[in-house]
């Protein structure tokens, strides 16, 4: 990262740009406090509700790893094994870095999947880690709750997950359509432009963007430096397709137009069986449109 002067783009992105500029924009804020501030602000809520009593099997998973890894930080503390205590502290800041958005006892909550992977793990730690026979038969058996717990909440998922195609149908048959429309309208060394976000149909296109943006957000509007970045790549070095695609922003369906409001002012749009999409050319294709790709939609033939 060094050597490629990468450091302090990455420290400016990660440290700076994280705690000064994205923590005032994100769904989740709290007032105008900085990021750190609004962790510790729902980190106490979030580890009385991790204590309280469990109402579901996920909550129940979630009640025993927890306590786990509390019990096995107190085993390490009375052993005095400090580098040890040291490893899970580190562990447990990175894994609730981003405190404010964990929803403790929700089962589709991303943002908690690592730390109660790694204190699930703690109940293995502890058994490992002890002689006497009654504790380990006790914790032998809450590994054992333990997946039976995650396996009846994960149920459903497993369910779906087993059904042939069922993944590929839900979530990715029509971004990969999508990609193989934008592929089929530019050469492989054409660049192009996914607005605002959307980024995943750079790899199913096949296509790299234009800068070094993948996907465009309020709070990344919001650095100026970031944006005379993309403006100077439209102005220089402009995308040949942009795939504009028209999100809206805390209920303003204006707010991502506004950022670039003569982003398409020199680009056609393109139309698909008389229909308008989302593709938008600059100057004329390279190569032919694929059937029912058009600029216009041709006038109906007169008979008169």
């Amino acid at each position: 990262m060094f050597l490629n002067n990468q450091l302090f783009d990455f420290i400016d992105q990660t440290i700076i740009f994280n705690n000064q500029i994205y923590s005032r924009f994100f769904p989740e804020q709290i007032k105008n406090y900085p990021m750190m501030l609004q962790n510790l602000i729902v980190f106490f809520p979030h580890e009385l509700t991790l204590f309280s009593f469990p109402k579901d099997p996920f909550s129940a998973f979630q009640f025993i790893s927890h306590l786990s890894l509390v019990i096995f930080l107190i085993y390490l503390i009375y052993k005095k094994q400090s580098k040890y205590i040291y490893a899970i502290l580190v562990i447990i800041i990175s894994t609730r870095i981003r405190e404010i958005k964990i929803s403790p006892g929700q089962l589709f909550n991303c943002s908690f999947y690592p730390f109660i992977a790694i204190a699930s793990s703690s109940l293995f730690l502890i058994l490992f880690n002890t002689k006497n026979k009654i504790i380990r038969f006790f914790y032998c058996s809450l590994i054992v709750f333990s997946f039976i717990f995650s396996a009846k909440s994960l149920s459903p998922i497993i369910d779906q997950s087993l059904r042939p195609g069922y993944n590929y149908h839900v979530f990715w048959s029509n971004r990969q359509r999508l990609g193989e429309e934008i592929a089929s309208l530019t050469t492989p060394d054409e660049k192009i432009l996914i607005y605002p976000y959307d980024s995943d149909l750079y790899y199913f296109s096949n296509r790299l963007p234009f800068d070094k943006f993948i996907y465009w957000y309020p709070w990344i509007n919001r650095n100026s430096n970031y944006r005379q970045q993309r403006l100077n790549a439209l102005s220089d070095n402009p995308p040949k397709l942009i795939y504009y695609s028209n999100m809206s922003y805390r209920d303003n369906p204006t707010e991502y137009s506004s950022y670039f409001p003569q982003l398409l002012s020199e680009y056609r749009q393109i139309f698909f069986e008389c229909e308008a999409t989302n593709y938008w050319l600059l100057d004329n294709p390279s190569k032919p449109f694929p059937p029912g790709f058009s600029f216009a939609c041709p006038l109906p033939i007169s008979h008169n």
